[in-house]
C-alpha cells in the first residue's frame, strides 16, 4: 500500500502512552502471560491493565481514559495555555 493512502490515527498513540504510564507505575510487563492473539483481542476491546489500588486517582483516571475505544472521549495530546497552569501528567509535582 502506498504510504500516502495510510490513515494515521491518534488512538494507537494515546493507548500506547497509557500502557507506558502503567509500566512506569507498576514496573511490570504489560499483558504478561498472554499470547499475541489474546493481547490483540484485549486491545481491540479497549481493555486496559489492572491499576493498583495504591495508584494516585488522577493517574488511574488518566490511564483508564487512554484505554477507551470510543474516540469521542479519548484524551488528546494537547498542551494549551490552560493545561500549562496544571501539570496534567504529574499533578502533584512542584513547578
Amino acid at each position: 500500500m502506498p504510504l500516502k493512502l495510510i490513515l494515521f490515527l491518534k488512538q494507537p498513540d494515546v493507548y500506547s502512552f497509557g500502557i507506558i504510564l502503567w509500566e512506569i507505575l507498576t514496573q511490570e510487563t504489560p499483558f504478561k502471560g498472554m499470547h499475541n492473539f489474546q493481547i490483540l483481542s484485549a486491545v481491540a476491546k479497549g481493555q486496559g491493565l489492572p491499576v493498583p489500588d495504591s495508584c494516585d486517582p488522577s493517574y488511574s483516571a488518566l490511564m483508564k481514559s487512554m484505554w477507551t475505544v470510543d474516540p469521542k472521549v479519548l484524551p488528546a495530546f494537547c498542551f494549551s495555555k490552560k493545561n500549562q497552569q496544571r501539570n496534567w501528567l504529574f499533578p502533584n509535582s512542584a513547578r
